[in-house]
């Protein structure tokens, strides 16, 4: 009789133990389905599909094609054309990448609505820019091919903190109007930057020619943006600078508190006689360049024929 019940009571623990089993394995995919079904969600809410994108993937949108090579930390974004330079105390973080017109009309490319969110918490407006445009609008001719880059504007503080970066950006067919938000553009794209990728693009901002090659200086800003310049050299790892100064930032006072140690003067023409009247005027203006307490005498070179004027 014992061996009777202890044969039962082993059928059923094989049976229970069956049936444990069974549900595990039943139970074991739907647990994925949630995170399958947000993600599909995303997708639906936005109205139009989002594509995810990688690093080196090109996306043709039948008009137009992009492909993101990397991240880039920079002082501006625009190269050797109309360029947009980060405001005090900000930097440009962008998405490196090239478009290509594949159409057969002139492409409003500049035309989006971008979004960057890092470290998942911090979102900042994004913008799209052709490098080195020098019309506006910016405008990618047939068959045409030029850098493009996404890029937000953040706050210098956030740059120690970066771990990950969210790119997402939209664009109407055609690029004929600037979606309302991202979601609603009928083409809409997201790109992933994983810690690594950030790293990199601060790793590329270790050598002041970096700054010179994307910030080119015009002929002596205001006083408030040259000495925000120079807090950016410093800061990138230049120690002397050569710089231009107008006689119209002598005579204004641009250039007060910059400790000039070496000066030029070599030639004075017909230039600015608009601002200056008579060419005794716009002399005595480019003479104050030796008038500053912190130039070095013996360093001071004055070169102007008796004939100028």
């Amino acid at each position: 009789m014992r061996k009777i019940v202890t044969l039962a009571m082993a059928v059923m623990l094989c049976i229970s133990l069956c049936a444990c089993t069974k549900t595990e394995t039943v139970n074991e995919p739907t647990s994925k389905a949630p995170e399958q079904s947000q993600q599909a969600t995303v997708s639906t809410e936005a109205g139009n599909s989002v594509h995810l994108l990688q690093l080196g993937e090109k996306a043709d949108a039948g008009f137009v094609s992009l492909e993101f090579s990397s991240a880039a930390l920079t002082y501006s974004v625009g190269g050797h054309g109309f360029s947009t330079t980060a405001g005090d105390g900000k930097r440009c973080f962008s998405l490196v990448g090239i478009a290509e017109n594949t159409g057969n009309a002139p492409l409003p490319i500049e035309t989006m609505c971008a979004e960057m969110v890092f470290n998942d918490q911090y979102t900042y407006t994004a913008h799209g820019k052709m490098i080195d445009s020098d019309r506006i609008p910016a405008s990618l001719a047939p068959l045409e091919q030029n850098g493009f880059w996404v890029y937000a504007e953040i706050p210098e503080n956030l740059v120690d903190q970066l771990e990950s970066c969210v790119v997402r950006f939209s664009f109407n067919k055609d690029c004929a109007t600037y979606p309302k938000t991202v979601d609603d553009g009928d083409f809409v794209y997201e790109v992933k930057l994983s810690e690594n990728d950030c790293a990199a693009a601060l790793d590329a901002t270790g050598t002041a020619s970096i700054f010179f090659d994307e910030c080119p200086i015009l002929p002596t800003p205001e006083s408030f943006e040259l000495q925000g310049l120079f807090a950016k050299m410093l800061e990138a790892g230049c120690t002397h600078v050569i710089m231009e100064v107008s006689s119209h930032a002598l005579v204004q006072g641009r250039a007060d508190d910059v400790p000039i140690r070496y000066a030029a003067f070599l030639n004075l023409t017909q230039d600015h006689l608009d601002y200056h009247r008579t060419m005794e005027e716009y002399y005595a203006a480019k003479k104050k360049l030796f008038d500053f307490k912190t130039l070095f005498s013996e360093n001071a070179v004055e070169e102007v024929a008796d004939d100028d004027f």
